[in-house]
Parts: C-alpha cells; sequence; structure tokens
C-alpha cells in the first residue's frame, strides 16, 4: 500500500509535466492494468514500448517500472534486484530496490560473518537500513571474535559504549585491568576505560599462590602459619578488610615461588598483580633469634650488637635489682605491644623490645599477649648460620653472608629458635624493632669538660658547651604520694632522701629522680608519668646518693647537642692525700633510661659496690 501511495504520487506529478497525447494514454494504460491487477499485460505493454529504455518518457518508465515491481518480489534475492536496480534505475522503485537488495543481501549472509564482511557490506550499502543493522553487527562481531587482550582492547577503542564490552572485560581482563598496588592499597582502573555494571565491578582478594595454584586468602593462610609458629589464636591480629590483612612476609619452607598477590576478578575472569614483600619481610631480611631455657624464652636478640635477658638469665646489676625487687616467678614472659611483661608478687618486670634497662609497673599485659614458652617455634636455622658459645656470657651467632664489620648476633644460653618473618612483623620482634622509638641520648666520659672544684667535687653546672636544663625539687607534701607509687610495685622499707622532676626524654612531661636508701643501699629511681598514676619505675643500683653522713650533693640538669643530663657528683677521701671523684649522670636511652658512673680525672676507681 504504501508502495502504491508513493508511486501515485509520483505518477501524478509526472503527468501535470506530460503533454495531453498518445505518450499519456500510454502512461494511463500501464497505470490502468497495475491497478487492476493485471501486470502480467502491464508488463507486455512495457515491452512493446520499449519502457525499459533509459532514453523513454519518463512517465512510462515509472509506470512500468511498478508493473515489474512483483516479479523481482517474488525472487526477493540480491540478483533479482540487482537486475531491477539495473532497468529501472532512475525511477522512485529503482532506487527503492536498493534497500531491498541490501536487505537481500543481510540476510542472505551466513550466521558467523567477520566484522570486515560486514563493514564491507555496509559501504557498499550505506544510507540503508540493512547497512545500519550490517553496522550493528559488525560491532557484536568484533567482540565476539577478538582472540586477545590487544584486539581485546582494540575492539573496545573502535566501539566505546557497546553494550558486549563488560563481557570482553570479563574473557581478557589482563588487557583492561590497570593494577596499582601502593604499600597495601590497590586501584583498579580500566585503560581503555569501560563502563561496568555492577555485576562486573571489580573485586579485589589478597591471596597467596605459586606458579601451580591459589592457596587461599593471604590472610588465611598467613594465619596458619603463625598458628604453625606457636601464636595462640588470641595473639594473630583479626585480619583487616581492607588489604592483605596480616602482613606481607616470606614463608620458610614454601619455596622460592609462593607469594602475595592481588587477584582481580571482573565477571569471570582474573588477573594478578603480585606484589613485593613488605619491608623487612622478604628472602634477604635478617632473622631474629630467641633462646629458650626451662620451658620459656630466656633471651632474645634481633640483630647485631642487640641483646634483652628476661627474668635472671642475667648479670646485669641493674636486671638484677629490679628483679630482686619484683620477685619475679619462673613463668614464661608475655609479650604485648614490643614489650615483656614478666609478673611479679607485686608489680609486673617491663622490658623493652629495642633493649634497654627494664621497669616496674602495677599495670600488666592485654588480653593478647603472647607467653613467650617452649611452645613458641620456628623454622630451622638459615643456610649458611652457626651458633657457638661464648662461655658464661651465652651464644654467638653469625653467618658468612653478615659483612666482616657488622657485629654477631649475641644472645643467652639454650635452644635457639629462629623467628620468621611473618611471626617478626605480628609480634613486632623484627630487625626495626631493634632500634628505640625515643631519643637514644649519648653517654658522657671524663672528657666531656666538666669543672671541679679545689677537693675533686664536681661543680653544679653545664659542662664546656653545656646549657642548663630545667630542674624542679619535689616539694615534702609530695613525697608521701612519691612513696605509695614505689610501694604500689613492691618497693617498701624505702627511706627518701630527696626528689626531683627533670623532663629527660623531652616529651614535655618530666620525669622524677627520686634518690633514696633501702636496707642501707642507695639507689635511685627514675618515675616516668608514662600512664596516670601508673609510672613506669626505672631502679638503680648506686652507693653514691650520700656523701659522708649527708645527701650527695643536689643535682644539676643541663644540655648538651639538644640532649638533657640529671646529674650529680661525688668524692671519697681514700687516704689522707689521695681522692677519688665520680659523676653520676641520669640520661634518657631510647625506650628506657640509663644511669652512668663517670669517673673524672685526677682520681682513682672504686671497688665495684658489694652485692
Amino acid at each position: 500500500m504504501r508502495h502504491s501511495f508513493r508511486f501515485a504520487v509520483l505518477f501524478l506529478g509526472v503527468l501535470l509535466v506530460a503533454p495531453a497525447s498518445a505518450l499519456a494514454a500510454r502512461v494511463d494504460t500501464v497505470v490502468k492494468l497495475v491497478e487492476d491487477g493485471k501486470h502480467e499485460d502491464a508488463r507486455k505493454k512495457c515491452e512493446r514500448w520499449e519502457a525499459w529504455l533509459p532514453g523513454e518518457e519518463p512517465g512510462l518508465r515509472v509506470a512500468c517500472a511498478r508493473a515489474f515491481w512483483p516479479v523481482a518480489n517474488r525472487t526477493d534475492t540480491v540478483a533479482a534486484w540487482a537486475a531491477y536496480r539495473q532497468r529501472w534505475k532512475d525511477t522512485p522503485h529503482g532506487r527503492q530496490a536498493r534497500e531491498r537488495e541490501a536487505e537481500a543481501g543481510l540476510r542472505a549472509m551466513p550466521t558467523r560473518v567477520s566484522e570486515d564482511a560486514l563493514l564491507a557490506f555496509a559501504r557498499k550499502y550505506d544510507e540503508t537500513t540493512a547497512a545500519d543493522e550490517a553496522l550493528a553487527a559488525a560491532r557484536d562481531a568484533a567482540v565476539r571474535d577478538a582472540q586477545s587482550p590487544a584486539e581485546a582492547t582494540a575492539v573496545a577503542i573502535r566501539y566505546p559504549g557497546h553494550a558486549g564490552l563488560p563481557k570482553l572485560v570479563a574473557r581478557y581482563p589482563e588487557g583492561f585491568l590497570k593494577v596499582t598496588v601502593d604499600g597495601h592499597e590497590v586501584t583498579v582502573t580500566l585503560d581503555p576505560h569501560v563502563d561496568l555494571p555492577p555485576e562486573y565491578a571489580p573485586r579485589v582478594r589478597w591471596v597467596a599462590r605459586d606458579d601451580n595454584r591459589v592457596h587461599g586468602d593471604w590472610a588465611e593462610v598467613a594465619k596458619s602459619e603463625l598458628m604453625a609458629a606457636g601464636l595462640p589464636l588470641a595473639a594473630i591480629p583479626t585480619p583487616s578488610r581492607d588489604g592483605p590483612g596480616l602482613p606481607v612476609c616470606v614463608v620458610p619452607g614454601k619455596g622460592d615461588n609462593f607469594r602475595a598477590s592481588v587477584l582481580v576478578e571482573v565477571g569471570d575472569g582474573t588477573v594478578f598483580s603480585d606484589v613485593p614483600w613488605d619491608a623487612g619481610c622478604g628472602f634477604d631480611s635478617w632473622p631474629s633469634f630467641l633462646a629458650v631455657s626451662g620451658g620459656r624464652v630466656s633471651s632474645l636478640s634481633l640483630g647485631p650488637g642487640h641483646r634483652v635477658d628476661l627474668g635472671h638469665m642475667t648479670d646485669d646489676l641493674r636486671v638484677d635489682r629490679a628483679t630482686q625487687l619484683a620477685g619475679l616467678s619462673r613463668g614464661a614472659g608475655l609479650l604485648d605491644d614490643q614489650r615483656v611483661f614478666e609478673r611479679g608478687t607485686r608489680a609486673w618486670l617491663v622490658h623493652a623490645v629495642s633493649g634497654g634497662a627494664p621497669w616496674l609497673s602495677a599495670l600488666g599485659p592485654g588480653e593478647g599477649a603472647v607467653p613467650l614458652d617452649a611452645s613458641f617455634r620456628g623454622p630451622a636455622m638459615p643456610r649458611g648460620w652457626r651458633a657457638a658459645s661464648e662461655g658464661d656470657v651465652g651464644q654467638r651467632i653469625y653467618s658468612s653472608s653478615v659483612g666482616a664489620d657488622q657485629p654477631a648476633w649475641r644472645i643467652g644460653h639454650g635452644e635457639i629458635r629462629v623467628v620468621p618473618p611473618l611471626t617478626q612483623a605480628v609480634l613486632g620482634l623484627g630487625l626495626g624493632n631493634a632500634t628505640p622509638k625515643g631519643p637514644k641520648t649519648p653517654a658522657l666520659t671524663a672528657s666531656s669538660g666538666f669543672s671541679q672544684s679545689p677537693n675533686g667535687l664536681v661543680e653544679p653546672r653545664p659542662p664546656r658547651g653545656g646549657s642548663v636544663a630545667g630542674l624542679y625539687s619535689v616539694d615534702v607534701g609530695d613525697i608521701q604520694a612519691l612513696s605509695d607509687q614505689l610501694a604500689a610495685v613492691g618497693v617498701a622499707d624505702l627511706e627518701i632522701l630527696d626528689a626531683w622532676r627533670c623532663d629527660l626524654d623531652q616529651d614535655k612531661v618530666p620525669e622524677t629522680l627520686v634518690r633514696a636508701r633501702r636496707q642501707g643501699e642507695g639507689m635511685a629511681f627514675i618515675l616516668d608519668p608514662h600512664r596516670k598514676n601508673a609510672p613506669r619505675i626505672f631502679p638503680f643500683r648506686t652507693p653514691r646518693v650520700r656523701l659522708g653522713d649527708a645527701t650527695a650533693p643536689t643535682p644539676f640538669a643541663f644540655r648538651v647537642n639538644d640532649r638533657t643530663y640529671l646529674a650529680w657528683g661525688h668524692v671519697q677521701q681514700t687516704e689522707s692525700t689521695a681522692w677519688n671523684s665520680t659523676l653520676t649522670a641520669l640520661r634518657a636511652d631510647g625506650d628506657s633510661y640509663a644511669l652512668d658512673t663517670i669517673v673524672l680525672p685526677g682520681s682513682t676507681p672504686l671497688p665495684t659496690p658489694p652485692p
């Protein structure tokens, strides 16, 4: 019906310009026969009048083109429509036949046609409905036929926004996904960009894998390794939702190909991005060692020159004094937040993992503290490493891979256990933990430039190049409060001589020095207000808190090279013409404090105080 209406309009236009002649009668005859359905008779008339010739009257050619239309329509093939267009190309039906030829050609194509063939078809039949359909089919074919990541990304660039691109990304994610890992933060972008619906949104997992398979999520694999190393479940941190969940460290015994990777999933597609080991957790990281004796960890060494002895396993006078005051049990220490807590009768003896003097505290460890007992297991000694006895001092652990200028690992007696990198990272027992967080103030020496009076006593003023620091005496009314704090950690029967406040560690909260006598023995205590009403108490044994029958001279505080010291002098007549002079100096020592006794020039060394 549409074709008849279009033909009628065009035909009337021709009649308006055609002369009223015999030609008009021919046109009218053909039109009348076509309208009566007598197409065969109309075609015979057109053949006899040679209307198919290009030079014939346009009106007659239009009418005859309509008469021949059913023939091509009945066959409806590319060849039939091509022949029709050849004869009637300058008529409206001839131009419409191109659309029908394109439809027949598209219909005749096989089920699977390449992008190139469809694009060639669209170019041949441009400006037809079939060409538009061919272009759409070409886009589908390109998505369907992509055989590599490079081909897939090229298709996405040619056909942005195509509905099939999300599936193409899932087929070849390595061609699209750009995975960036910065520490434990993962960023996933698509290049070229493709808008992905929610069901194709990238999903990120941290996994443990080797060349053959994925062993599981990194957090679960790491958790299993930590439990196998003897860590109780309560001591293993709850894996975070973001990132790997637990530190990314070498796992001994898994082989060189075992590694951590970021796995990104899009649909059913996956892409891996291997990630480096965390700092200090790789194959080249240095080991840490524990010594186990009597069913408990008695000593630890986190690196060359580092050693921490626990409980009674030491001959350090400072530690012995703290040990005696705490009345330690023989139970295993508890590791919590890079501190080892040993239980005493009235208090805890606490060691910083980084080293330094231990302290007494009324506060114990948290609920997740790790017992340092014999259940703490580790891998075999690394290849090339050896342990040798150093007599009463302990053991020396060394490796040919460590330079000759590096000191060896030194540790107490006992069975040596290796702390693997993953355990180091979780418990804070790696080389990086051997360095204290607080300021490590250098020790002074006899040549530091102190002035001495004629009798040898150190004059209470800063040494050469130093400056005065703040020092405040504690009021008599506050002495009882200090006595109560010391009693809370088991230090009783104490005669407090005096007390002073000075900010030794430069944290803007002053520490308190208490000089006292206990059972006839001189002692100095540093009370560090680490927590309100529960200070860290550092006990030091020193006979130089008295000078004859009087308290030792008033201490003086000073700064040298931006570090603070608190010191006092002491002089002792040894015979009528001989004397010795010393300086007792307190200083911050990383996460702890230190007390140094400096023998000054012109004096004779004092004998070692009796135990």
